[in-house]
């Protein structure tokens, strides 16, 4: 108890607000229906007696939304995060216990699937990559969310409009709540380096650009006529190279992922009656193709490497936009831009798109529970966690850290790239369902002209295999 107390008075430093706005459409600020604070006092009680709550992660992500490395840190997010354990840990007699796991691609879902497989035992709850998840649902491991006594989905410390996407018909069975701090840190934006821009033609071109996207004048078009105008400045002599500076330095890697959302190209859908249909093949989708092939390799304004490499552009001065999650304006360019840069959204497909819309990298968390746990028990301190985490984890870093210490430009659009978030289940079921990163290889391995016709004809009566057997498991595994 006096850690405790000694904890809430270290809060008193934290700055917490909350947005209590939102469109209620989607995006990570679903309104709230009751204060969190009142939803703490009504959580029933249990005494775990002092039990350990076994928490499996992967890589940084256990540090970061689990158990914090350092409870000394004076990191505002780190003391939230302190500060959320210390109330469950004291009200409920348990102990959160932090498991980490490699964080290479498949090696904690292979673990988890292992102990699942075995019925081990070895924790109460997965925090897994969203992209490698589906063997959970498939393979009848885990509990429906919905079937859960103390859990509550309609209420807002749970990311409402992600977990109805990821529902199919009456069950969910890796769900996200504000624990997952880790949706707001992948969230996509551009990055706009504005003294350079001022540099190029005048402080009014970037009162435009500004302007622009404020009036939902921010399109394809628009982009790559800027970048077009920049073209790319020969500094070495020698040509082309990445030591040039460009209107646009691309990744070459998870970027080209993010426009399935930014232009609303679904790939999976999740009708709540019928269940999922593969909807990928479109004309907008071949649009899509070409566009990445034009931006890749038919404009010298535009320049790609890794994502190392566009941050490296960026901080030296080499790019006037370049596109990356959120987390790295804290982890990256708050601590090597020396230039002044604002955050603004990616640009729509055109100018019939009715809004901006934002993607997520792929590597956020989703919650799963095991059928070995006990199901009351772990459904109340998630809910716990949840709670806390939405009065103090979720804001601190939404909005003290990243809005609050890594804005560089006040112009910068926290607000519309957050609130603009777009899902597709089809990114849960990447491993069953490999549309996600069908344009990203045909344009890494197809550098003449796309072949995406024939690659999604190769497996679209695998993909429909596929879905009949998730569906299958979905409705097989409900009353888990």
């Amino acid at each position: 108890m006096k850690k405790f107390l000694l904890l809430l008075i270290a809060a008193c430093m934290l700055i917490t607000c909350f947005a209590c706005g939102g469109n209620g459409s989607g995006g990570n600020n679903d309104p709230i229906k009751r204060p969190p604070g009142k939803k703490w006092d009504a959580l029933p009680e249990y005494d775990g007696g002092g039990t350990d709550f076994r928490i499996s992660t992967r890589g940084h992500y256990g540090a970061m939304e689990v158990v914090v490395d350092d409870e000394t840190s004076e990191n505002i997010v780190d003391q939230a995060l302190v500060l959320r354990n210390a109330k469950v840990e004291d009200r409920y007699s348990v102990f959160i216990v932090r498991q980490d796991n490699d964080g290479a691609q498949y090696a904690h879902l292979n673990q988890v699937l292992t102990d699942c497989t075995m019925q081990a035992d070895k924790f109460d709850l997965a925090m897994t990559y969203v992209y490698e998840s589906a063997p959970l649902i498939t393979n009848g491991f885990v509990l429906n969310w919905n079937n859960l006594k103390y859990t509550h989905l309609d209420e807002s410390h749970w990311i409402q409009g992600m977990n109805r996407k990821f529902s199919v018909r009456d069950a969910i069975y890796t769900a996200i709540s504000k624990m997952c701090i880790s949706t707001v840190g992948q969230t996509v934006a551009m990055y706009y380096n504005r003294d350079l821009g001022d540099q190029w033609k005048g402080e009014e071109f970037s009162d435009d650009l500004i302007a622009t996207i404020l009036d939902g004048g921010w399109t394809y078009d628009k982009l790559m006529s800027i970048v077009n105008e920049y073209n790319f400045d020969d500094a070495t002599g020698d040509g082309r190279t990445a030591d040039d500076g460009f209107g646009y330095f691309m990744s070459y890697d998870w970027h080209i992922d993010t426009w399935h959302a930014a232009w609303q190209i679904p790939m999976i859908e999740n009708d709540p009656k019928e269940g999922l249909k593969d909807v990928y093949w479109s004309e907008k989708l071949t649009t899509f193709v070409d566009r990445m092939h034009t931006m890749y390799y038919q404009t010298p304004g535009i320049f790609y490497g890794t994502q190392g490499e566009a941050r490296a552009a960026f901080s030296t001065r080499k790019a006037l936009f370049v596109a990356d999650d959120l987390n790295a304006s804290i982890n990256y360019y708050n601590n090597y831009v020396e230039d002044n840069f604002t955050i603004i959204p990616q640009p729509k497909f055109d100018e019939n798109q009715d809004r901006y819309y934002s993607a997520m990298f792929d590597n956020y968390s989703v919650m799963s529970i095991p059928i070995t746990a006990h199901a009351d028990i772990v459904s109340l301190l998630v809910e716990a966690l949840s709670i806390s985490s939405e009065m103090h984890v979720y804001p601190a870093y939404k909005h003290d850290a990243l809005q609050g210490q890594a804005t560089s430009d006040v112009d910068s659009m926290f607000d519309t790239v957050l609130e603009s978030v777009s899902w597709d289940i089809g990114t849960l079921l990447h491993s069953k369902i490999p549309f996600m990163d069908m344009v990203r290889v045909d344009v890494r391995t197809n550098p003449d002209g796309t072949q995406i016709k024939n690659s999604y004809d190769a497996i679209k009566d695998d993909v429909q295999e596929a879905l009949e057997e998730i569906m299958t498991a979905f409705d097989e595994f409900q009353e888990n």
